[in-house]
C-alpha cells in the first residue's frame, strides 16, 4: 500500500517550510543519518535516497525541508500532497492548490476569456456581461452552455453574438443526469439559478429553497461543474431571496473551502436606466489569490435613456389589438387591492417588469396607451419585448419565430411561450454594466496595467 498524506508548506524568513516526521518516511528509509538528494521538478520535489547524498536526516527521524527552493516551487501554496514510496518522497502542490494555481494563471495569460454558462435559457445574460467585458476591451469567447429547455435552447443557438468560437458546444440537457467530464475548463462561469424555489410566487413552504422538488438539490451538480471547469470567477444571477437561503449557505462553505472569496449585491434595473426595475442579486466568487472584486464597482454612468418609441414596432400590431381592459382599469380604482394599471406613453422612459407571465394581461402589467382613443391599450409584441431585452439580430428572429411558430420545435406560433421565455430573462443593462467593471478588473488587476478605464455607455 502506498500512502499520501497533506502537510502544511509555512512562510518562514528562510523560505517555505515542510516538516516531515511520521512512520511512513520511516518506512521509505528516511530515518536519523540516512542522506538523501534534493530534487527540484520544478512543479514538484523529490527526495531519493543515496549514500553520497549531501542531505542528512536530523535526529529524531526528521526530514526538515526549509529553503528558497521551497518557496520557489511552491511560492502560491499553503498545503503540500506527501507521497511515500520506497525510498523516495514526493511533495507536489496539494490538488487543491494546483487548481487555484491553474485558473489563476488562466486568467492572467491574456487572450480570449473563455466563458461557459449553466442554467443558461436564451442566453441573455451572458451576452450583456460579453458586451460589457467588450466594451472594457477584453476579448471573450463562449465555449459551451447548458439549457434544458429545449425552447430557450433555440433561442440560445440563434445567439449570432454569444457563438463566436466554432469549437463551443451548447448541451441541451439536464445538469443532473449529463456528463459534465466532457465540459472544458473556463475563466468565468456564469449562472442564471432557478429562482423557483426563492421566487415571491412560491408560496407553499414544502416547496422553497432546498425542499423544491425539481430545483432544491440542483447546487449539488453545480458545484461539480465548477470543480470540473475550474473558473477563476463565478457569477450568480437570481431572486434577492436566495441571498438568505440554505443553498447560497452551502455553496459559500464549499467554495471558500476551495479557495475562492465572494462579494454581492443587488442589481435594479431602473438604476441603470433601463425599462424595468428589475431587482437581482449578483454573487460573484473570485479565486482566492486573485485582487479582490467588489460589486460596489458596478456603477452606471448614464449617458442616454431609451424611450418607449425606440422600441414600438407598430408595422406588427394589428387593429384587434387594442382594447378598453375596462375591467383591469376598474380594479385598479380600488386602491385596497394594492394593484394599479399603468398605460405607457411612446415619450417614458420607465416600464413595469416584464415577469413570465406578461402575455396574460393583468394587473400591474404595462401597457401601451392608444395615440388618439384614450381608452384603448394594447399589450406590447413579442418583438418589442425582445427590442425591450436588447436581443440580437439572431435571437430577435428566434423569438418571433416562436410567437409565430416557425422555428422547428414549434407546431403552432405562441405569444405567450416568446413573452415566458423573455420574462425569465434579466434586465439587460445591469447586467452589461457588471461585464464592464468586471473587464475593467481583469486588466487592471490581472491580464496588463492600463491606465484607461472604460465607463458604462448606453450604446451597448
Amino acid at each position: 500500500m502506498q500512502v499520501s498524506e497533506t502537510l502544511s508548506c509555512k512562510d518562514t524568513k528562510k523560505g517555505k517550510r515542510s516538516f516531515i516526521k511520521n512512520r511512513e518516511s520511516i518506512k521509505s528509509g528516511f530515518v536519523e543519518g540516512a542522506r538523501y538528494r534534493f530534487i527540484n521538478h520544478g512543479e514538484h520535489i523529490e527526495l531519493v535516497l543515496d549514500s553520497n547524498g549531501d542531505r542528512v536526516v536530523s535526529k529524531g527521524n526528521i526530514v526538515d525541508l526549509q529553503n528558497k527552493t521551497m518557496s520557489t516551487v511552491f511560492a502560491d501554496v499553503d498545503r503540500v500532497n506527501v507521497d511515500y514510496q520506497k525510498e523516495r518522497i514526493v511533495l507536489k502542490a496539494h490538488y487543491s492548490e494546483q487548481q487555484v494555481i491553474k485558473r489563476e494563471q488562466s486568467i492572467k495569460a491574456g487572450g480570449s476569456v473563455k466563458i461557459g454558462e449553466v442554467f443558461a435559457g436564451t442566453g441573455n445574460l451572458s451576452l450583456q456581461i460579453k458586451r460589457g467585458l467588450k466594451k472594457s476591451g477584453v476579448r471573450s469567447k463562449h465555449v459551451f452552455a447548458i439549457e434544458r429547455c429545449k425552447d430557450k435552447s433555440y433561442i440560445l443557438s440563434a445567439n449570432d453574438e454569444l457563438w463566436d468560437d466554432k469549437d463551443a458546444r451548447l448541451f441541451t440537457d439536464d445538469i443532473m443526469l449529463m456528463d459534465v467530464s466532457q465540459l472544458p475548463a473556463v475563466d468565468i462561469l456564469v449562472v442564471s439559478y432557478p429562482c423557483v424555489g426563492f421566487s415571491m410566487m412560491q408560496t407553499d413552504k414544502a416547496k422553497r429553497d432546498l425542499r423544491h422538488p425539481e430545483a432544491g438539490v440542483l447546487f449539488v451538480k453545480l458545484l461539480e461543474i465548477i470543480s470540473k471547469t475550474n473558473p477563476s470567477t463565478i457569477i450568480i444571477e437570481n431572486s434577492p431571496r436566495m441571498r438568505d437561503s440554505d443553498t447560497l449557505y452551502i455553496m459559500d462553505t464549499v467554495l471558500s473551502t476551495t479557495g475562492y472569496r465572494n462579494t454581492e449585491g443587488t442589481l435594479k434595473g431602473h438604476d441603470f436606466g433601463d425599462f424595468e426595475p428589475r431587482e437581482r442579486l449578483i454573487k460573484i466568487y473570485t479565486s482566492k489569490g486573485l485582487t479582490p472584486f467588489n460589486v460596489s464597482n458596478i456603477k452606471p454612468q448614464l449617458s442616454s435613456v431609451r424611450k418607449v418609441e425606440e422600441i414600438l414596432e407598430p408595422h406588427t400590431v394589428k387593429e384587434t389589438d387594442w382594447k378598453p381592459y375596462s375591467y383591469l382599469r376598474n380594479h385598479a380604482k380600488n386602491s385596497a387591492h394594492g394593484h394599479g394599471f399603468f398605460a405607457a406613453t411612446p415619450a417614458d422612459t420607465k416600464l413595469k417588469t416584464f415577469g413570465a407571465n406578461y402575455a396574460k394581461a393583468q394587473p400591474d402589467s404595462s401597457f401601451l396607451q392608444h395615440p388618439e382613443n384614450k381608452d384603448l391599450f394594447r399589450m406590447f409584441t413579442p418583438s418589442e419585448h425582445a427590442n425591450i431585452r436588447r436581443f440580437d439580430t439572431g435571437m430577435h428572429r428566434a423569438i418571433l419565430e416562436s410567437s409565430e411558430g416557425k422555428g422547428p420545435f414549434y407546431q403552432r406560433g405562441s405569444k405567450m411561450r416568446a413573452h415566458k421565455m423573455m420574462g425569465d430573462s434579466i434586465a439587460p443593462l445591469p447586467w452589461f454594466a457588471a461585464g464592464l467593471a468586471i473587464g475593467n478588473w481583469i486588466k487592471e488587476n490581472h491580464i496588463f496595467k492600463s491606465n484607461r478605464r472604460y465607463t458604462f455607455s448606453q450604446t451597448a
